[in-house]
């Protein structure tokens, strides 16, 4: 009886050690989601990991690039064009910001000042958007700024995952994801995930 045990607990051991480093960064993500949001652990969704491989890394430089991807979307809309987004400039886009908000206010007063004030919920819009526009575009170049500054540095590294989870919320019926997960520099946890995509089987 005592060898059972013991080879019992040895044959767990080994599951337990089975995991990649990958797998077992996963499985922990995983886990901490599912109790937080749940309540329950990740062994009663019948969770398993199918394949799970790096497939790059996100530098610095790419961190500041994706920011200047952004200025060129607040600026020209989300089809803005790579012409356009080597173009533009945080300077160019913040000073023509700046220069509608005040020219968007200068009318609200000259309106007050006339007794027009119905014509200025137009005129607030656009003020109130050209600053909304005008901070995040300050925010974006802070950002792009300081991340230039070791473009080379490693901030994180992308993974591609497939697994499956028995859904509780839909009569525990198995769902199949393909995500990418991304890691801090150091590899000892996921931070973030993005859906690649989604395939429920009945």
């Amino acid at each position: 009886m005592k060898n059972k045990l013991l080879a019992v607990g040895f044959t767990i051991v080994l599951a337990s050690c089975g995991k990649s480093k990958e797998e077992q960064l996963l499985y922990d993500y995983q886990s901490d989601n599912v109790k937080s949001g749940l309540n329950m652990n990740v062994e009663d969704l019948n969770f398993e990991i199918h394949e799970i491989k790096e497939v790059g890394k996100i530098t610095a430089l790419d961190s500041a690039n994706m920011y200047k991807e952004k200025l060129a979307k607040l600026w020209f809309g989300e089809d803005a064009s790579k012409e356009q987004l080597d173009t533009i400039s945080y300077d160019y886009v913040i000073t023509r910001l700046d220069t509608m908000r005040s020219q968007a206010q200068s009318i609200i007063l000259s309106n007050i000042r006339l007794g027009q004030d119905w014509e200025n919920y137009e005129w607030k819009k656009k003020r109130d958007d050209a600053t909304d526009a005008y901070v995040e575009a300050k925010f974006y170049k802070t950002r792009d700024s300081s991340f230039r500054v070791k473009p080379d540095s490693i901030l994180s590294i992308k993974y591609q995952a497939n697994y499956s989870i028995n859904n509780p919320m839909l009569n525990n019926s198995k769902q199949t994801f393909d995500k990418y997960f991304y890691s801090n520099p150091e590899k000892t946890k996921f931070i973030r995930e993005e859906m690649v995509s989604q395939e429920k089987d009945s």
